[in-house]
């Protein structure tokens, strides 16, 4: 609710209401939902959602946060074991630079479920983005990378590195699940970009699909299942390869009719 004292000043009420307003219109993960706006007793209120985690100021008893428009890395590590093994995995990473914030500390495992956002973008009204496959993350593609993301000057772009290929998917067989890309030490790859002016969207898009062009050749040609950036028959057969006759065959035997087909769609009847 707003305080008394502010709701007593027009203009205060008028800023309050605006971008209450403001903010219901938008749907974005890192943007708090507003669910009513409203007044009780003369008292202006907002009704959001609950969002579990820490605040601001807990967030910044970690270190400064960087400045809005610097590039920053963040990395993201879990550990699951002995504590102190634990801390002597993570001391090259921690002692190689001075992280600008160090959040890495033992928690238990329910609590990764109410940690608050990585911050690894900026909220934009427009975005952009696009996942590739990498085969191994050689240096090559890391200098690839790294040299898109220095030319990357619109504040809501960003890369990450995910899904890395270890353990035990690795030691399950291709042909076992739908999923194949089970090759250790593979992992996808996500490019985004941001933009506030509807007429500024050809500049990030152009960023996000360049960058990805820039990657392909490290890719082998696949595309990771859960972030199909290419449209049609060919980005499914990237995603499942050589599985792919054997869900056709699925596909023909379960849903000849292709009624489930408002998807990444498996034809049936090719192969």
């Amino acid at each position: 609710m707003l305080p008394e004292s502010f709701s007593q000043d027009p203009d205060r009420l008028r800023r309050f209401e605006q971008e209450a307003r403001a903010a219901s219109a938008l749907n974005h993960p890192n943007i708090l939902t507003i669910h009513d706006i409203g007044s009780y007793e003369s008292s202006p209120y907002v009704v959001s959602e609950l969002l579990e985690g820490a605040t601001l100021r807990e967030a910044l008893g970690g270190g400064p946060l960087p400045a809005a428009g610097d590039r920053s890395l963040n990395v993201i590590v879990c550990y699951s074991g002995d504590l102190k093994e634990g801390e002597r995995v993570l001391r090259p990473l921690r002692t190689v630079a001075n992280p600008v914030r160090d959040t890495v500390q033992p928690r238990a495992y329910i609590e990764t479920f109410t940690m608050p956002p990585y911050g690894e973008t900026i909220p934009t009204a427009f975005s952009a983005t696009k996942g590739c496959y990498l085969e191994q993350l050689s240096d090559a593609a890391l200098d690839i990378a790294l040299d898109r993301f220095a030319q990357a000057s619109y504040p809501g772009s960003a890369m990450g590195f995910d899904h890395y290929m270890h353990g035990m998917v690795c030691r399950t067989a291709p042909e076992s699940t739908a999923f194949e890309l089970r090759t250790p030490g593979a992992l996808h790859v996500w490019v985004v970009s941001g933009w506030e002016d509807p007429t500024a969207a050809m500049g990030p898009m152009a960023w996000v699909q360049d960058t990805w062009n820039a990657l392909q050749p490290y890719s082998g040609g696949r595309i990771y299942a859960n972030y199909l950036s290419v449209e049609g028959e060919p980005g499914v057969k990237a995603a499942f390869g050589a599985n792919y006759p054997r869900l056709v065959a699925a596909k023909r035997k379960y849903d000849a009719a292709n009624f489930f087909h408002r998807n990444q769609n498996i034809i049936p009847g090719k192969s």
